[in-house]
């Protein structure tokens, strides 16, 4: 693994764009790193599956994979948005972490214990902000709030991420729907109240839209039959 890792690292050096081109060196360098965190990625996904095998070895590394690992910070806030960092680097938080509960909560648990630096709060604003959204109820969104907003210390992200908060509250399910004022195709001006108690869809969708057009049929044929049952009720 380290040899291939090696050549495609060094060939990051000699990289070319179509156009023949030589990109800067800050590029080339962000390119070796996410190379690098590839790696990585496959060498914990190897150490897990041989503790899973052999649960009663100790897995040692050699001096080349702990070099390899020296190469990425796991505070580098130019990969701060890089899928594959994010999951190498909680990886790593939470390795250790043995507690039989939720992944996302060790993940942010570990997450909130880091330093106090500008890199943790933009972590943690990013990892709030995507959990606010996939929560499943309002008091999953609460609880994550109140355990862990406060952990942020930059003003203005913890003023946004409680005001994402505060729109997913408005928006979730059960909450009364903010009014809605369209104009029909007969050029006659409606709003959502006219609908209160009635089942309304809103489809947003494009002319332009290949997948929209595809999928415009199969909408209609939906709409008719809720419109059936609707009447009928």
């Amino acid at each position: 693994m380290y040899d291939e890792w090696e050549e495609k690292y060094n060939a990051a050096n000699t990289f070319r764009t179509a156009d023949n081109y030589t990109p800067k060196q800050d590029f080339i360098e962000k390119e070796k790193k996410l190379i690098t965190i590839d790696y990585l990625n496959l060498l914990n996904q190897f150490l897990d599956k041989r503790k899973a095998l052999f649960p009663n070895e100790k897995t040692v590394l050699t001096d080349d994979i702990t070099s390899l690992k020296s190469k990425i910070s796991l505070q580098d806030e130019t990969l701060i948005g890089n899928e594959n960092y994010l999951i190498y680097l909680l990886y790593e938080l939470t390795k250790n972490d043995d507690r039989d509960i939720d992944k996302n909560l060790k993940e942010i648990d570990a997450i909130s214990t880091l330093k106090p630096s500008q890199f943790k709060n933009r972590l943690l604003f990013n990892y709030l902000k995507n959990n606010i959204k996939e929560a499943n109820s309002a008091e999953t969104r609460l609880q994550l709030v109140e355990n862990y907003a406060d952990k942020i210390t930059d003003s203005k992200l913890n003023k946004s991420i409680l005001h994402i908060f505060k729109t997913y509250e408005r928006l979730g399910r059960g909450k009364i729907a903010d009014d809605i004022i369209a104009t029909n195709l007969d050029s006659k001006t409606f709003s959502l109240t006219n609908f209160k108690g009635k089942y309304v869809v809103i489809d947003v969708w494009a002319t332009w839209c290949g997948p929209c057009l595809y999928q415009s049929p199969y909408f209609e044929k939906m709409a008719l039959k809720y419109k059936k049952k609707t009447s009928n009720s």
